[in-house]
């Protein structure tokens, strides 16, 4: 009778294609981790730079909204006429009057959301945006005569002008004086 040798090399044939198969999965696994960092990353940086324009939007707002009220005196019930901003024409403010105790308040009619975008050379209209919101001035008065008068303007900045867009981000800046 003749004995059967079993050789020691035939158990380890298929180690090799294990480890290498496992090595392969674990780097794969890597490589998506690091690709979901990245995108996060880019993601987050394109929502910082939307936050920005939106912000300065908003900003060149307040300064237009600034510019109309103190040297044109355009927010006044008895003043009514449209806004030039940025070479950009919004629609006609109109102010209206109200009281608050024996304070009189003038504020910005509720159809007169003045809004602006910008142009580049050729006319065509870009990104961002901006939107006059609210516009109030409490005017203290003692006998008939005007003591003071209190003006806060809310200014609305967006990254986009598109209202359907998933991207779009709002900057508020709201000034009293």
């Amino acid at each position: 009778m003749k004995k059967k040798v079993i050789q020691k090399n035939n158990y380890k044939k298929g180690i090799t294609l294990f480890v290498a198969v496992l090595v392969a999965s674990v780097a794969t696994l890597f490589s998506f981790a690091i690709s979901d960092i990245a995108l996060r990353e880019v993601l987050l940086a394109q929502t910082g730079k939307d936050s920005q324009e939106a912000f300065f939007a908003a900003n060149s707002g307040i300064e237009c909204a600034l510019f109309w009220d103190l040297k044109k005196g355009i927010f006044t019930p008895d003043t009514e006429g449209p806004i030039i901003c940025n070479e950009n024409t919004g629609t006609s403010v109109d102010m209206d009057r109200g009281l608050n105790g024996e304070d009189e308040v003038w504020s910005l009619s509720e159809n007169s959301n003045v809004e602006f975008a910008f142009f580049d050379g050729d006319g065509e209209k870009r990104e961002p945006c901006f939107v006059i919101d609210s516009v109030i001035k409490e005017v203290d008065k003692e006998g008939g005569e005007t003591v003071s008068i209190l003006t806060e303007i809310i200014v609305k900045g967006y990254n986009t002008c598109d209202t359907e867009s998933p991207r779009r981000l709002e900057r508020a800046i709201r000034i009293e004086y």
